[in-house]
């Protein structure tokens, strides 16, 4: 196969390199005395092409669940299994999981509950817990 440019460079593979010089350019293919041509625009204001949409995959996954207080193992291990084993298995994929604890008690919090529950978020290494009057 015999490549030709004009407006750049093309390797003997067809690999066309557009040169500086703005403007219509032809890039001609021969092989076996058959000939091949086609016109390309260079222009420093035209975008990269856009890529086809079967290539365009989606980036990001984002869930929120309820989970029942009572069954929250149950639930969690579900999650972690239907879910999370299958976005983690992805190479160069970056997966982030945080639980969310919100809880009122209109009567008010028992003082040991509230010892308790702080001293095991400290010892869980919550990022952030705490109680409020409200």
């Amino acid at each position: 196969m015999n490549w030709s440019a004009t407006g750049g460079d093309i390797t003997s593979g067809g690999l066309f390199h557009a040169g500086t010089e703005e403007g219509e350019f032809q890039v001609e293919a021969g092989f076996q005395g058959l000939k091949a041509h086609t016109s390309i625009t260079i222009s420093k204001d035209t975008p990269p092409p856009k890529p086809p949409e079967a290539d365009r995959k989606p980036r990001r996954f984002h869930g929120t669940v309820a989970l029942d207080p009572s069954r929250t193992g149950r639930d969690a291990g579900r999650i972690g299994e239907e879910i999370i084993s299958h976005l983690a298995g992805i190479v160069d994929a970056t997966v982030k999981v945080t639980l969310e604890i919100d809880a009122e008690v209109p009567s008010g919090v028992p003082d040991h509950v509230v010892r308790t529950v702080t001293e095991n978020s400290r010892t869980l290494k919550f990022s952030s817990h705490g109680f409020e009057e409200e």
